[in-house]
């Protein structure tokens, strides 16, 4: 093959490999273009919750005060001890080197960009290929569920993790790369600080799958045995490094509302009710509540608090 012809091919398999990641993030740019131009996240907790109290702990963080109380809510309420603080979570840094407003919107949007680059390397990990990669990490990232965690704060900065400490997981199970599993237990850290089962229970159950079924690198994968054990060497890392917010979270819990226990009414009101179903089919079926007042969204009978908890 003449060498203009060889470089022309190798400039084109470059091109197609590079392709499926630059669709993710043209894709990552359209979701958030709003955001990059100076529009704000508001919809529900986002702003009634999450972006007040992040004012109050920049606030004391910058006066060099660890933020335990809260004297604004429900007549002064514990505030370090409550996971949804985050606190103690890896975007409290973004607020000492950016405006509020500014620091705000980018601790979701690099979550975001967190959870998408988490996903294309788990599957690749997986070994699906840069499509099915390129797929898996759009799916993950901009999926209804995933959307409407840009409104939960508390539930995005765990769910947005698991991907990537999954991957690092993974890669550190192959010899010569056990040091990942260092920055799985970071990861992992970062889930059991945010206190949110359901990212906790991701990690775990699919950590017990992956670790004990994947063979993308043949004969270097450990048995099923030692794969377990490497997890449960991340998890008991990973409870020691959030210890520091675990143990207050567990003193508050039993005094809290829900430290009795709730019932099945309680526990389920949130969940997806069947009746649901064709809005994956015919989008918006029941309306948009995102752009409809409580009141005027006829989706709200689907509800016993008229709303529902994933927006999408």
């Amino acid at each position: 093959m003449p060498a203009n012809h060889a470089g022309n091919h190798r400039a084109v398999e470059r091109l197609q490999a590079a392709l499926p990641g630059v669709l993710l993030v043209l894709l990552l740019l359209l979701a958030f273009h709003g955001p990059l131009v100076g529009r704000r996240f508001y919809l529900r907790d986002v702003s009634q919750n999450h972006a007040p109290l992040r004012a109050y702990i920049t606030e004391r963080l910058s006066a060099w005060s660890l933020p335990l109380w809260d004297p604004y809510h429900g007549g002064g309420t514990p505030l370090f001890a409550n996971p949804n603080a985050l606190v103690l979570h890896p975007i409290t840094a973004l607020f000492f080197v950016l405006p509020l407003h500014a620091a705000f919107t980018a601790s979701i949007v690099l979550q975001f960009v967190l959870l998408a680059a988490g996903g294309y390397l788990l599957a690749r990990a997986l070994d699906l290929g840069r499509e099915g990669s390129a797929m898996a990490a759009a799916v993950l990232a901009f999926s209804g569920p995933a959307a409407s965690l840009a409104s939960m704060q508390n539930v995005l900065s765990a769910a947005a993790w698991v991907p990537i400490g999954l991957w690092a997981f993974l890669r550190g199970l192959e010899p010569g790369r056990r040091w990942l599993l260092g920055p799985a237990a970071l990861c992992a850290a970062v889930i059991l600080a945010a206190a949110e089962p359901a990212s906790i229970l991701a990690l775990l159950l699919s950590g017990i799958v992956l670790g004990t079924t994947s063979r993308p690198r043949g004969d270097r994968i450990p048995a099923p045995a030692a794969a377990l054990g490497a997890l449960a060497l991340v998890l008991a890392l990973a409870a020691l490094l959030a210890a520091a917010q675990i143990l207050p979270a567990s003193a508050l819990l039993p005094i809290s509302e829900r430290g009795a226990g709730f019932g099945p009414a309680e526990g389920l009101k949130w969940s997806l009710q069947p009746a649901r179903l064709p809005e994956a089919v015919l989008p918006r079926l029941f309306g948009d509540p995102t752009r409809l007042s409580p009141a005027a969204w006829w989706g709200g009978f689907l509800f016993e608090g008229r709303y529902p908890f994933l927006l999408s």
